[in-house]
């Protein structure tokens, strides 16, 4: 954590009771409500983090490359939910549509992406839902969130991929994931991506 605090002022949240994700997160503080405000190591870029959301994993080389899947289960709610975001800083605009069948690939995905422009970057998105099994052989659905934002100045580029599911048997609470509410969750979580004007490798 960049800004120090006391254990006993530490949030009664699940990102901030866990320590490896603790140490990721900006500050106590909630930036807006539900979530905390991540600076990435690389510098180059910044995003919203879900108070309920622990570090799954993590993969960082300097300031060129950053990997990190983070989420959240409760499963008496019947609710599960992760977020995968890649970082890179070599990201030319001309090779877009490269970067995007790679996701596409990654993902098993055929469809097209919608272009949605902002100010400071443009956002590529789509969506997708399908059905999943458990290894006990609980069937349920999925519902996958993803695209990839580029910085409109700079080479730099996120893909960022938010999954949700759930079980659809009669041993857990019904399945009611209201897609049209995950969709407006995942736009503004893709939004929160602040990029940074950091100078490229090479540079």
């Amino acid at each position: 954590m960049k800004k120090e605090a006391e254990p006993k002022e530490w949030p009664k949240t699940p990102a901030f009771q866990d320590e490896d994700t603790r140490e990721m997160l900006d500050s106590t503080e909630e930036v807006q409500d539900g979530y905390y405000l991540y600076t990435s190591k690389t510098g180059g870029y910044s995003m919203l983090w879900p108070v309920d959301a622990i570090k799954h994993s993590y993969q960082n080389n300097g300031d060129s490359y950053e990997k990190i899947i983070f989420g959240a289960s409760n499963k008496r709610e019947n609710y599960t939910y992760e977020i995968s975001t890649t970082y890179e800083n070599a990201s030319p605009e001309h090779l877009i549509d490269s970067f995007l069948s790679i996701l596409s690939s990654s993902l098993q995905y055929s469809g097209e992406y919608e272009e949605i422009k902002e100010s400071n970057k443009t956002l590529f998105f789509a969506q997708e839902k399908d059905t999943l099994e458990s290894t006990d052989g609980r069937r349920g659905t999925y519902y996958s969130y993803f695209g990839y934002i580029r910085d409109n100045v700079t080479e730099q580029g996120v893909r960022y991929i938010y999954t949700v599911s759930c079980y659809d048997d009669e041993n857990v609470k019904e399945c009611n994931i209201d897609e049209s509410k995950e969709k407006e969750r995942t736009l503004m979580l893709m939004k929160s991506v602040n990029f940074s004007k950091v100078d490229l490798e090479g540079e």
